[in-house]
């Protein structure tokens, strides 16, 4: 496993994604669906600048996702 510090992964981020990372989108890795951070923001969840990148928002709304 490749360890990476924190500020070359998020300046990485910025420059493959964009300086918005609310945008950023990430895909669950047993349902396959893309989600961003704001889309939790949207459906009212809290934490969701930790939460969007390693659970799927069906944990949170039912219908979206896998839970």
């Amino acid at each position: 496993m490749k360890k990476v510090p924190y500020a070359i992964y998020m300046a990485k981020g910025v420059e493959l994604y964009g300086a918005d990372k609310t945008k950023w989108k990430f895909e669950c890795i047993q349902c396959h669906h893309v989600q961003t951070q704001q889309d939790f923001t949207d459906a009212g969840i809290a934490d969701a600048d930790t939460l969007a990148h390693f659970s799927c928002i069906g944990r949170f709304v039912k219908g979206v996702g896998c839970d």
